[in-house]
């Protein structure tokens, strides 16, 4: 809608300039039609009588006969000559004479009646204006004599006679307009023209939003110019300017400047390739026109004797416009309109000149000149107009680009969020139950380079909010030190790893507590300081920050970061703030980096009414500096950071959890098998007790059967997403949690998510990767509070205080590296494409966990595959969809390369509506996913898998399934197992066998009972997820 608008504002000064187009078109149609009638009688419209007067001439004072028009030869540069007035005149009759550079006298009966001399008038010139000289007469006039008295300054145009004419007042005008109208025509339409593209041109240039057709402008100034010409210069001109001689000034100015305004637009047009060579070639025409100026006002020569040189200076300008055609053709840059353009006005000048040539009766039409103007005109507007379409086009693909940008961003956001919710889940478990201090500090930076890796993903998602003008400010109040030092550990170690210094300098008087966008704030230090990291190889990094208080409650963030780096050269100092820009790339392209970084940057600051400056010297170093207007919640300084900094790594304390509810009973809904046991590992201290479920259907089956006192759904699930599970949940009349609270988890994290979720009739919002403390935080909060026993009343807790008392007897385990064993589980899992270190890292770098996983992904194919089997043999694209995006994350979660990579294309496919390059490729896929188990299987073991196989065990699982009650048993089963709750495990195991089963459901359990009197949980584990 805000893109719409301001499209509409943009459009509101060429609508103003239409509506004054045609209420000046119409105010002249009103005014012409308002004279006519009002004025018709005083007209006498009727009266159109025009003649010639060319007999009956003869030399004064002679009976030698003239012809008219001719030429009178051998009578210097004085010629008179006399007629007769005819005898059927009135006092509206009138004669018009012509002259060609000529002063005339007309005498009737002797009485002088009428002159055409400008020799006094004119400034400066030797010629005479050309025009009519206009006798009225009177009806005694008639059988007087008339003499007619030409005066030339030179022989050359002496002796010359032209037309003469005898008729009515409106007879003449009619003829005249009959003649020479078009012309006037053409230089009305043209000088309109003119102006309206010049008004536009102005809009364009200086408008809401500039537009690279402003360059018109120029075009519109060539033709009032000869607009101009055109009217100083026609037949018609005494009509509407009474001085011939500043008539004939104009005109020629305006003829010989025409060219110039259009070099300048064919300039523009072919976007200054040529720039020099058109300022030399206007160079030199405003230098002949002021010659020639010049030449005009000391007399010496006359504009009408150098006519010939200013016509070859246009031939040469238009010369010069093809040369550089010519040039662009050879580049490969073919413009048909503009090189036709030319070729038109060319012609017409060359047929104005000729025509000039041969002109010998006065002043001539300029017609050819100005019809090849307007055809320009219209070729160079056609070619306007398709370049505006082209440009609309491009918007709009660049609209739906942009759109299509942002839907992927979404889809990657929850691409990416899936591997780092294992990564830093499993990170929080090593914080929780390590006691080593190294590794509590390697996992610390880990939870801190995690969180960062967020913060970047939600910079690329608000990348897009930066350049709709939708980016979103959210206050609230922060630590300050908290806020610089994961600003300060990220960069610290990027530092560290490129061998360069960083020194800190934070001011003592910063407020320990400000109120602003915190996530912001970081976003813009994290960007500027990886900048200065990546563009600096040798010498440091310097962060200055410190505050400034400017009024009760309120003041400023006053960051500085410098470096020791390659600088910015100054022409592009301005340009840093622009989308993907790098500069130097010959000497950068071994840097990795979008150009995105400062580009949000200044959109966030934009957004928080900051500033940035930028100081650098190129080769030498750069130095950012950023002011942040921020509010103060707690004016205390945070005093010496760096020492309270080494305090708080060392005073640094194990997990424990916030509070145990052994007697809360919570659901877990996610179709990832990963996020459901990251879950079950972040609360396991909390001995609450955990159902999954990894649909919207299993949902309300156990709810059906349970209740629980909260339940956590993911949105995106096959077969029934989280919101329309909520909404059958809420709907269904006795469901026992049809009340429960309901917190919404996704890992698509962007703005307005929240308020979506609650809208829907969620509860509360999560974010994916789940951060441990915050899932207690809500736990906490929405349990009740008699399930809530704090953390300092467990029993768990007051052991942890009497083993710290005195000390642990428990013997160190032996140590057994993961590097040890790497390749060789790597060569061991070659068969299933799976790369072990990749696998390795997103099981939070455990490699019991990693084995966990993997056994999973297994066990998962055979109810997993027959699933996606069935929606790929009936089309259905929106579930094949949602399950495909499930295998895809799973296969990245073990580093199954291949199989991601194919899952990833068939998603994106099928999200696209491609479903014959699903059929193309679902071959490939079902073997690679085969070929992976299989690997897995045979690491681990087992029998390979046959795909027919497992076709026909889905068609005969209908009598092998467990009832509803049964499935609750087996769940609480593997929950005791997976706790080393043998006893209880083998308890629900005999109440199952003791039930009616199928045949191959008992011999599972059996396999399972014996495992688990093995002490082989994993086995156990195996066998009982099978079913």
């Amino acid at each position: 809608m805000e893109s719409k608008d301001k499209n509409q504002i943009e459009l509101l000064p060429v609508v103003a300039v239409k509506c004054i187009f045609w209420l000046i078109l119409i105010a002249w149609a009103v005014i012409c039609s308002v004279t006519v009638v009002k004025y018709q009688e005083e007209l006498r419209l009727d009266d159109d009588r025009c003649e010639e007067f060319h007999e009956g001439w003869v030399v004064s004072d002679t009976v030698v006969p003239v012809t008219i028009p001719g030429k009178l030869e051998g009578n210097g540069t004085v010629v008179r000559i006399q007629n007769t007035i005819p005898q059927d005149i009135d006092d509206r009759t009138t004669i018009i004479v012509k002259g060609l550079h000529q002063s005339m006298r007309v005498w009737i009966d002797g009485n002088l009646v009428s002159s055409l001399d400008n020799a006094q008038t004119r400034p400066f010139g030797r010629y005479t204006s050309s025009g009519y000289i206009r006798i009225p007469l009177q009806a005694d006039d008639a059988g007087k004599i008339i003499e007619i008295e030409y005066s030339a300054p030179n022989a050359e145009t002496a002796g010359q006679l032209n037309d003469i004419r005898i008729g009515s007042d409106m007879g003449i005008l009619f003829w005249m307009m009959e003649s020479y109208g078009n012309d006037l025509l053409f230089a009305v339409l043209l000088l309109y023209t003119g102006v309206v593209i010049v008004l536009l041109g102005i809009v364009m240039r200086f408008g809401v939003a500039e537009n690279p057709n402003a360059n018109i402008i120029y075009l519109g100034v060539s033709a009032i110019c000869i607009a101009t010409w055109m009217l100083f210069e026609s037949r018609l001109r005494q009509f509407y300017m009474g001085n011939l001689a500043v008539c004939d000034m104009i005109m020629w100015a305006a003829m010989f400047l025409s060219p110039v305004p259009i070099l300048f637009y064919i300039s523009r047009l072919q976007e200054r390739r040529y720039s020099k060579l058109y300022t030399v070639g206007v160079a030199i025409a405003l230098l002949i026109n002021s010659v020639m100026m010049l030449l005009e006002i000391t007399n010496r020569m006359d504009f009408y004797d150098l006519y010939p040189i200013g016509w070859l200076m246009i031939l040469g300008e238009a010369i010069l416009v093809l040369y550089t055609i010519t040039q662009d053709w050879y580049r490969g840059k073919h413009q048909w309109r503009l090189l036709i353009g030319i070729l038109i006005i060319l012609i017409g000048a060359l047929l104005q000149m000729w025509k000039y040539t041969h002109a010998s009766t006065g002043v001539v039409t300029n017609g050819y000149i100005s019809i090849g103007m307007m055809l320009f005109m219209l070729i160079m507007g056609i070619s306007a107009v398709s370049s505006m379409i082209k440009q609309k086009q491009e918007q709009e693909l660049a609209i739906k680009a942009n759109e299509t940008k942002t839907d992927f961003l979404a889809n990657m956001s929850h691409e990416i969020r899936t591997p780092i919710n294992a990564m830093l889940g499993f990170d929080e478990m090593i914080l929780r139950e390590e006691t080593d201090e190294q590794i509590i500090d390697y996992a610390t930076n880990i939870k801190k380079a995690g969180g960062n890796l967020l913060s970047l993903i939600n910079d690329i998602l608000d990348f897009s909010k930066v350049e709709s003008g939708k980016m979103e400010i959210i206050k609230d109040s922060y630590k300050t030190s908290n806020m610089l030092t994961d600003v300060i550990t990220m960069t610290y170690m990027k530092a560290q790893e490129k061998g360069l210094s960083f020194d800190i300098f934070i001011g003592k008087n910063i407020p320990r507590v400000l109120y602003g966008d915190e996530m912001r704030v970081k976003q813009i230090l994290t960007n500027v300081l990886n900048n200065a990291v990546k563009y600096t190889e040798q010498g440091s990094i310097a962060l200055s920050v410190n505050f400034d208080k400017l009024g009760e409650g309120i003041g400023r963030l006053r960051i500085s970061v410098a470096d020791t780096g390659i600088g910015i050269e100054q022409e592009n100092i301005s340009k840093i703030t622009e989308s993907f820009q790098r500069f130097d790339l010959q000497k950068n392209r071994s840097i990795e980096g979008t150009g995105l970084g400062m580009s949000i940057v200044a959109g966030l600051l934009k957004e928080m009414e900051g500033k940035l400056q930028v100081y650098s010297t190129y080769g030498k170093g750069s130095d950012f500096r950023i002011l942040i207007p921020q509010e103060i919640r707690d004016e205390t300084p945070i005093g010496n950071y760096q020492e309270d900094y080494r305090k708080g790594l060392l005073a640094q304390k194990p997990y424990r959890a916030l509070f145990t509810a052994p007697q809360a009973r919570i659901l877990f809904v996610d179709d990832n098998i990963m996020n459901l046991s990251v879950a079950k590992g972040l609360l396991k201290k909390t001995k609450i007790q955990i159902d999954t479920a990894d649909s919207g259907m299993g949902c309300l089956e156990l709810t059906r059967k349970n209740h629980y006192d909260l339940i956590f759904m993911d949105h995106l699930m096959p077969e029934m997403d989280g919101v329309e599970t909520l909404h059958r949940l809420r709907r269904e009349e006795g469901n026992l949690n049809q009340y429960t609270h309901v917190i919404a988890l996704t890992a698509n994290a962007i703005k307005g998510s929240e308020e979506y979720y609650l809208s829907e009739g969620f509860h509360a919002y999560l974010t994916k990767p789940i951060e441990g403390e915050r899932l207690e935080e809500v736990l906490f909060r929405m349990l009740p509070e008699t399930y809530i026993i704090p953390a300092e009343e467990s029993a768990e807790h007051v052991l942890d205080r009497l083993q710290a008392e005195n000390g642990s007897m428990a013997e160190e385990p032996e140590v057994v590296t993961v590097q040890g064993c790497m390749k060789e589980i790597e060569n061991m899992l070659k068969e299933a494409h799976i790369h072990v270190e990749e696998g390795y890292h997103f099981a939070g770098n455990s490699m019991g966990q990693f084995h966990w996983m993997i056994h999973l992904f297994a066990d998962s194919f055979s109810v997993k595959y027959p699933k996606l089997l069935e929606l790929y043999e009936t089309g259905n694209e929106e579930m094949y969809t949602i399950e495909v995006h499930a295998l895809k994350s799973n296969a990245k979660g073990i580093g199954a390369r291949q199989l991601y990579q194919l899952a990833w294309e068939h998603e994106q496919q099928s999200r696209a509506g491609n479903w014959n390059y699903i059929k193309m490729h679902w071959e490939e896929l079902c073997l690679e996913w085969t070929c992976v188990v299989n690997g897995i299987l045979n690491y681990i073991g087992e029998e390979p898998i046959d795909l027919k196989e497992v076709a026909i065990a889905v068609e005969t699982a209908d009598n092998s399934t467990l009832t509803a009650e049964q499935h609750m048993l087996l769940d609480n089963c593997i929950e005791f197992v997976e706790e080393y709750e043998t006893d209880s495990a083998s308890a629900i195991l005999d109440n199952l066998l003791q039930e009616e089963l199928a045949e191959d459901v008992r011999c599972t359990f059996l396999e399972a009972k014996q495992a688990l009197e093995d002490l082989d949980y994993e086995t156990a584990i195996h066998k009982l997820k099978q079913l």
